[in-house]
């Protein structure tokens, strides 16, 4: 394993609680919760900065980022297939309408 020291600007954020399923339980009130964030941004009302913090990160020594990375760009193709053949059977229904309406072949 290797360290890296890494830095992160702790905020304390103003949210909804959260549930165990990870998302937001918006029947309870508001409460504190301190978020890191890669860079520092401005404060709200509902975010106030606490300060810059360093910690260190243990990468392991096998650390091999391409399965990740094929697994996100066959996700990523995934869905614009589905976008593609959606898109065109919107257009093909539309084909479809007007020709019913007209009877004619299309050039």
């Amino acid at each position: 394993m290797s360290t890296v020291t890494a830095t992160g600007w702790v905020f304390m954020v103003l949210e909804h609680a959260k549930a165990p399923d990870g998302t937001f339980d918006y029947r309870v009130p508001k409460v504190w919760a301190p978020e890191l964030w890669s860079c520092k941004v401005s404060e709200a009302d509902d975010r106030i900065f606490i300060g810059k913090q360093k910690f260190d990160c243990l990468i392991p020594d096998d650390f091999n980022p391409i399965p990740a990375q094929v697994a996100a760009l066959n996700a990523k193709k995934a869905a614009a297939l589905a976008d593609y053949q959606r898109t065109v059977a919107e257009i093909n229904d539309r084909l479809s309408k007007l020709l019913a309406l007209t009877n004619e072949v299309a050039a």
